[in-house]
């Protein structure tokens, strides 16, 4: 609910003529009379516009909106990364340069741990393995994503890019509990927009 109460009859197709086919920002918060919605267009409060014109009033104060709402973080306030991977602007990846060093060192940890690992046989899509890339020929820790008898798709968990390899024996490894509990380094991030067509993104 936008957590206010309709004084008109017509404010409801007042509301629609403000949301309809707009790009809106949404805030969700959980009051006592449920989940209510605090709904931005184009930067203007959809409910603010309509107490303005009389339409409605609030049944949740502003305070409780704000109190609801985690802090964002000053705009001032940045952190240093690399884009390691790009799909598209809806899905590309990022790494911390804080954590580069760490990086490198479990990327030394894998390769001298692949010689003694044994080969996945479990080839399930979500299920985390040690890969190769083609590219380098070296091994990285990944994730399937898809798998037939021929070909496995993985995508690299500390990276972001995926690769296409054959399935054959010592190309996939299974991954040790040691490397498994540390976090991966590749942060999945999104732009906050949606492409002009409202399909897919073009080139």
């Amino acid at each position: 609910g936008l957590g206010v109460a309709f004084l008109e009859n017509f404010a409801v197709n007042e509301l629609k003529n403000q949301i309809e086919n707009q790009e809106l920002n949404v805030t969700l918060i959980l009051d006592d009379i449920g989940w209510v919605s605090n709904i931005l267009v184009n930067g203007k409060n959809v409910t603010q516009n309509l107490n303005e014109k009389k339409l409605s009033e609030s049944i949740v104060t502003e305070d409780k909106i704000s109190k609801s709402v985690p802090t964002a973080k000053p705009k001032n306030e940045s952190i240093s990364a690399l884009v390691s991977h790009i799909d598209s602007p809806g899905q590309f990846w990022l790494q911390l340069t804080s954590e580069t060093e760490k990086l490198d060192e479990l990327g030394v940890k894998i390769q001298a741990e692949v010689p003694n690992l044994e080969d996945l046989t479990n080839c399930d899509i979500g299920k985390t393995c040690i890969a190769k890339y083609s590219a380098d020929e070296q091994y990285y820790r990944a994730v399937i994503l898809d798998s037939d008898s021929d070909i496995i798709t993985v995508r690299f968990t500390d990276y972001g890019n995926t690769d296409v390899l054959d399935n054959a024996p010592g190309i996939l490894k299974c991954l040790p509990e040691n490397l498994a509990v540390i976090k991966p380094y590749a942060i999945k991030c999104s732009v906050n927009a949606f492409p002009a067509s409202m399909g897919e993104w073009t080139e």
